[in-house]
């Protein structure tokens, strides 16, 4: 009876190997799984977005360029314009302080976007090795730091418009951005 635990265990460890090789057996599930085709910033932002819902009053699903210039006019940027990328995509540049970020619409269809991208690309930053972003990461819950293949160093935060929100909602994770990106150029890893 001493092996009797063991032999449970056994039976327990092949019943889950079974059941990951007959998952793994069928290449398509797995792949199906896995989605590389992400949008990519602008106003066409990659694959077409589902159409929007129908909103309660005083709530919006969807914003254009313009709409999100209105919203955020007033707020701590230093200035806000209206840009173009060489292939024609509309943006808009958001300076804080000397700093230029940029509000990127993706998920769009007929110009009208349901999620803003903020963004601030910080150049080549040596100092900022995997270990500091790492523990950025892990410690701030709505912006994330990553570097890119060039090695330069990029602060982001997303917003999502499809359920619905409040233009005083966009207006805030306006004012979220300017206070998150200042936090992000004064973060210390923790015990530092």
């Amino acid at each position: 009876m001493r092996f009797a635990p063991f032999a449970g265990f056994l039976l327990l460890a092949g019943t889950v190997v079974t059941a990951q090789v007959a998952t793994i057996g069928k290449p398509g599930d797995a792949a199906n799984q896995i989605r590389l085709d992400r949008p990519v910033g602008g106003e066409s932002g990659g694959s077409p977005a589902p159409s929007a819902p129908s909103a309660p009053a005083g709530v919006v699903t969807d914003v254009g360029i313009d709409d999100t210039m209105r919203i955020m006019k007033g707020l701590n940027f230093s200035s806000l314009e209206v840009m173009k990328t060489k292939d024609g995509t509309r943006f808009i540049k958001a300076v804080i302080g000397d700093q230029p970020t940029y509000i990127w619409h993706n998920n769009c269809e007929n110009d009208r976007c349901r999620a803003l991208h903020f963004a601030a690309y910080l150049g080549r930053q040596d100092s900022v090795n995997d270990a500091f972003i790492h523990d950025y990461n892990r410690n701030t819950m709505f912006t994330k730091m990553a570097k890119d293949s060039d090695g330069e160093l990029q602060l982001t935060m997303g917003v999502s418009l499809i359920q619905g929100v409040t233009e005083a909602h966009i207006r805030a994770m306006g004012e979220s951005w300017i206070v998150y990106f200042g936090q992000a150029l004064e973060y210390k890893p923790e015990g530092k």
